[in-house]
């Protein structure tokens, strides 16, 4: 595995997480309303 591989998936491993606070964020303010 290069170096440029890991950033890559390292990327696309942050954005997964970031997708998914996300998502909970907007299930607690639709449940708040």
């Amino acid at each position: 595995m290069t170096t440029e591989t890991l950033m890559v998936s390292s990327e696309q491993a942050h954005f997964s997480i970031e997708s998914s606070v996300q998502l909970s964020a907007d299930n607690c303010s639709l449940s708040q309303n």
